[in-house]
Order: structure tokens, then sequence, then C-alpha cells
């Protein structure tokens, strides 16, 4: 027998990223994995002929000085063979042997994941030597190369396409749906996001080479391509749903506008070989099928039509052997099927390609063995887990829950299954925990830190791994309020009035008094009869009459409008007697040659404690202890008045995107450059 070890990727991996726990590293896997990282290696057991052993135990042990120590240097295995529902992730421990099993190509698989400054140089051995359930040198071994826990490097990206039972698929038949993904890695292709990413759009450029296509909603024609811009989830990953009725090819370019995730390219075939009648099939018609008597075609459900023979059509269900005239044939199938009745019929295929049909009698099965009904299952959609779920909490004395719903959590894509809750985990249980029903979660707020909460979220069909982030601080902001409106640069404007609409001829008494920029100033206006006037094309002549240009129509309204701008560009309407107008003044509005900066408002609520941070848009500001030594550093102070001075000067002088003042302990941000940007996320975070 021999037993070999090949390790992927390189040394240097990428750290774990929050996650300290088998149980969150176990739901992260076994959800939508991301911020893993860690290097993959595969052991593979073969006898003297060098056949796979398969279904035999092998083991893994790190030896004592081949292992970091410490609590804050652990490092997990994960089982890459093991099914989702069996215990797949393992600590790491000195000399402890973790036993696997070799699969049908006696394999085993596994990866190493750890936190931040952890090592491992990993052994796979088989246990015949004489020391049993201990590695020795007699055991049949290989060690696996090093693997040291460092910063996600990003810049590479993976593309693939799985079907509803989540393989990885280049191909599928057609009425299937498969899902494409689209996401950022680290330096060993494991998932791997930078915070930045979600939110963002990505581009797939999808072309049918070859039939034609749906993505969600959207059908793209043969030779036709259309570009898709979901966006990357909290897991940078992005991803379309596309199915096909038919034979049909696609490709597909994805890419991202991220330097951290590079583009790629995919290609997709549906196979829509399953949709032709065999040579001889019995299947129910249905109102769900079709009869076009023009073309003498019929479409049994779930298969491409077929033509039919117009001779030697027969009805078993009456006992004769006379074969029905195709119009007798065609007059009972249709009447049927526009009513409640369905059709067994049997069609053989003949050498000229068309069908030889039989009504079947309904009281025998009527369905050869060789050709069973094909029912196509009923597609579903997964559940859509929502983005945007990180929340920052404040931890009191009080219990401080997040309550949110199924609903909150996910979206039914389909908006035909009723979404509930299997079950939900928090990673670090000190800082938060997490209380599930079948409708709703509540995460209770317990200590300052980070939790990672995973919820499980099924539509009844399909489960999906809802995860989002819950900092924990001691600190606490109010909400942000917008207390001045940015205004952009504008030219000035005329003033411009609209009348009601004029639908019906006007009274004989009908008249309105109009003054155009202040021409009048005794008597208040220009009074201008309307009697009998009854479409806005006469209404608007007779105003041009006296003001000449001012008037135009839109429709079946009037529009007034200034021959000049700026707020001294005035229209009045000092008195009416004709319904489509009011009394009213309106005034131009001057150029806005400087735009106004918005400013924002947020209230110190409770003083951040050391250690904490503070987060203003794109821009994080820490506190310290003392005197700040560094740029984006804020001193604490328990009073929120002081720490809310302290934080105003930190603003000032580092931040790149405001100024700010201070009263008491509310801070007013100002743009330092005005732009139509919305109020700024501002948060207090562990």
């Amino acid at each position: 027998m021999n037993l070999s070890v090949e390790t992927d990727g390189v040394e240097r991996a990428a750290a774990v990223d929050g996650l300290n726990s088998i149980a969150a590293i176990e739901a992260r896997y076994d959800g939508t994995e991301y911020n893993l990282g860690g290097r993959s290696y595969s052991a593979k057991l073969i006898d003297e002929d060098k056949d796979a052993v398969d279904d035999t135990k092998v083991s893994v042990v790190v030896p004592k000085d081949k292992l970091s120590k410490g609590s804050d240097k652990e490092v997990w295995l994960i089982d890459e063979n093991a099914d989702t529902d069996d215990k797949n992730v393992y600590l790491v421990e000195a000399d402890k042997e973790i036993e696997l099993e070799t699969n049908n190509s006696g394999e085993v698989n596994f990866r190493l994941v750890g936190e931040e400054s952890a090592f491992a140089t990993p052994t796979v051995y088989y246990d015949n030597g004489d020391d049993k359930g201990e590695l020795d040198t007699d055991d049949l071994q290989d060690t696996g190369e090093r693997v040291v826990f460092d910063d996600a490097e990003f810049g590479a990206s993976k593309a693939y396409i799985k079907d509803a039972n989540g393989n990885t698929v280049t191909s599928l038949p057609a009425g299937k749906t498969g899902t494409v993904y689209y996401t950022s890695v680290d330096q060993n292709g494991n998932p791997y996001v930078d915070g930045s990413v979600a939110g963002k759009e990505a581009s797939f450029i999808i072309k049918a080479e070859k039939g034609s296509v749906k993505v969600g909603n959207t059908t793209v024609g043969v030779d036709d391509s259309e570009t898709f811009k979901p966006t990357f989830n909290e897991a940078g990953v992005a991803s379309v749903k596309i199915t096909a009725e038919d034979d049909a090819e696609v490709s597909i370019k994805l890419s991202s506008k991220d330097p951290k995730i590079a583009s790629k390219s995919l290609s997709l075939e549906f196979d829509g070989s399953l949709l032709t009648v065999p040579d001889s099939h019995t299947d129910w018609l249905t109102a769900s099928g079709h009869i076009d008597t023009d073309e003498n075609t019929i479409t049994f459900a779930g298969y491409r039509e077929i033509e039919y023979s117009t001779s030697n059509i027969k009805d078993e269900r009456s006992g004769s052997l006379e074969p029905l005239t195709s119009s007798q044939f065609e007059s009972l199938i249709t009447t049927g099927l526009a009513g409640t009745t369905d059709y067994k019929i049997k069609a053989v295929k003949n050498e000229d390609g068309k069908y030889t049909l039989t009504i079947k009698d309904e009281d025998t099965n009527g369905i050869d063995v060789a050709d069973p009904v094909v029912t196509p299952p009923a597609s579903n959609t997964a559940p859509v887990a929502k983005t945007g779920l990180d929340t920052n909490v404040t931890a009191t004395s009080a219990t401080n829950e997040l309550v949110l719903t199924a609903n909150q959590l996910a979206t039914d894509v389909d908006a035909l299954d009723t979404l509930t809750i299997k079950g939900a985990i928090s990673s670090n249980t000190t800082v938060a925990t997490v209380a599930a029903t079948t409708t709703g979660i509540t995460v209770d707020a317990k200590a300052t830190g980070s939790s990672t909460i995973t919820v499980v979220v099924t539509d009844g069909k399909e489960d999906i791994n809802v995860t989002f982030k819950v900092d924990v601080s001691t600190g606490a902001v109010s909400a942000v309020s917008q207390t001045v409106a940015y205004v952009p640069t504008s030219d000035a404007t005329s003033a411009k009035y609209t009348s009601g609409a004029i639908t019906s001829t006007l009274a004989g008494t009908a008249e309105i008094v109009l003054d155009i920029d202040d021409a009048y100033t005794t008597p208040v206006g220009e009074t201008i009869s309307l009697a009998g006037l009854s479409t806005a094309q006469q209404v608007a002549d007779a105003i041009n009459a006296e003001f000449p240009g001012v008037a135009t129509v839109s429709g079946d309204q009037v529009v007034l409008t200034s021959t000049t701008d700026g707020i001294s560009s005035e229209i009045d309407i000092t008195s009416v007697t004709a319904a489509p107008f009011v009394v009213t003044t309106v005034n131009g509005v001057n150029a806005v040659t400087t735009a106004t900066k918005a400013q924002f408002a947020f209230t110190v609520v409770a003083s951040p404690v050391v250690g904490e941070e503070i987060q203003i848009g794109n821009e994080t500001f820490t506190v310290v202890s003392g005197t700040p030594a560094n740029d984006f550093e804020v001193q604490y102070d328990a009073t929120p008045a002081t720490f809310a001075t302290n934080l105003k000067n930190a603003i000032a002088a580092d931040s790149t995107v405001y100024n700010a003042t201070v009263s008491t302990a509310t801070i007013t941000l100002e743009q330092r450059t005005a732009s139509a940007d919305s109020a700024p996320v501002v948060k207090v975070t562990k």
C-alpha cells in the first residue's frame, strides 16, 4: 500500500476572520462560506495494484513542535469530504489524531484554517504499525507542507454554476435552473471578501449562442446578449439564476469594477433531449397540453410538440376498429380540452417522423412499461439572504434585544412559499446570544465585542444560511439627521404656472386678472375674459393677446411662463372667476453660484470606552486613553459632552470628508466639498 499527501496553494494563507469556535466555523462552512481562508490538503491511499482503497480510516495529526501555541492561535481542520449534516470541523490539538475516511477515489480532502499568526504542519497516516491509536515510525504516512495564517490577499476570483442540488455543473437538462455565482477569493482560492465589496455591482454579460434563455424574469434571445448587474452580498457573492425551455448554449462574462475581483468567463449548455417524445409513448393530453389543428401538432406537458398523422387515428374507448377521421379526432379533442376532459393518448412514431395516435381507454393503464410518463418536477427558487443586516447595539445593564423575522432575514423569490426559521447560532455567546422560533430570532447583547449570527431560513423545500455581524459596544450615538440640505449650483429660472384641465366650455362670466413681472402697478393686472372658451388653446390665445408669448398649451392645460428669470420674475393671478385657475403668486429662482454644503447632526449619548471605534461614513476614529498620538484617534472622556468636543476636534483635524462643530454633546458635520451624498452611517463598534 502507499499513502501520499498533496498540498494546494501557498504557505501564507488567509486567517479566519472573526470566528473562534467549532460551531461558528461549521455554520459558516455549511452555509454560504466566506472569510475562512486556509490551505487545502488531499491524501490518497492505494493498494499494491495502485487501486484506490475506499471507506478506510486514516488519521491526521500535527506534532507538538509543528503547531502554534496559545488560545489566540488556534487551528481547525475542515473535513471537505463530509456531508454538511455530519460533523466536519475539528479543533487541531498537538499530537491528537483526527480520524477521516477515504472516499470512492481513496482520498481524504481537508483544509486547515486558523487564527492570525497560527501555523501547522499536518501528517496523514494509516495506522498499520505496532502502536495502535497513535502515530509510530512503522505506520504508512506522509507529511504535507506547512501553513501559516496571515492577512488575506485579493485580486483573484472564482466563478461557477450550481444546480438545484448544489452540484457544480457546465450543462443542465432543459427546464432546469442553474445559479451563476461570482465571488471574491483569497490567495488560495477560498471565498474571501473585503468588507468594502458588499453592495457593489457586478456585471454579468450573458449571450445566448444557441436557443434562448431566461435570466431572472428577462428573456435573452438567440444571438442576443444582455447585461445584468447583481450586487455582491456580505459574503462577496453575486449571482443570477438562468434557465432554458429547450436546447440552448450561453456564454457568460463576469466582471467587477473592484480591482480585488478579477474578471471570469463561463459557458453553460442546456440539453433538450429529454423533451423529445419517445418513438412509442403514452401520456395524458391535458389542458396544459395543446393541439394545433392547422399544423396537425399536439403537445404533451413537459415535451416538445409532435406532428401527428391524419390517418389511422383510433379511439379504443368506443370498441370500434374503424379509424377516426382527422376532423372527428380534432373536434373531439378540442371540445374536450376546452371543458374538463383529459385524454390518454398513445403516440407511435412513423418512418416519416409523424406519430400515429390512439385514444386509450381510461380504465386500463394504457401505458407501456418501456414508455414511462415523465412528469417534470415543479421548479423551486431557493430563498435569497438579505444583505445590510450588520448592526451595532449598546451593551447595558438591561436586556438589549434585536428582533428579526424570517421575512426580514430573507426573500422568497417565488413569492409562493412561507419562510420559516430552522435554527440560529451565535459565534460568540459571551458577546451576544440568539434564540430562534419558527417565525423569528431574538439577539440579546451581553458584553462588548463582535459576534456573527447565522440563521437557517427555509421555504420548506430548500434551506439557506443568513449570516450577519453584531457589534456590541459601550458607547452610543443618536440617529443622524440632516440639518442643512445640499443645494447644487444652478441657473436662474423663470416663474411658471400651470392651470387646471380645461375640458368643457367656460361660463359667460369667466375671467382672470393677470400680471406678468409687475408690469402693472395700478390696477393690479390686466382683466382677461375667458367667457365661452372651451379648449386650452383658445384660453392661451386670449392670454397671449394681452401678454404675447407667455402662454403655451400642454395637453388640456395652459402653461404661463414669465419672459424674465430670477426671483424678480413673477406671475400674479389676483382675481379668478374661471375654475381652471387659482389666485396665486409664483416667482422664479435666482442662479445658485456656490453650492450649499449639506450638514448632518448626531449626539453622543454615552461615551465609547478605550478601544472602541466610531465609524463616520467610511472613516473610523479609535478611542484612546490619553492625548492622541496618531491621526483618527480621539481621547476618551466619561462625560458625553467632553467626549463630543474631543471627537469634533479629531474630525476637524483628520477627516477628509467632513468638518465639524459641537454644541454640548451634539456634533454637526459639514461637507468639506458640497455634494449630493446622503447622511453618513455613524455608529460605535468594538
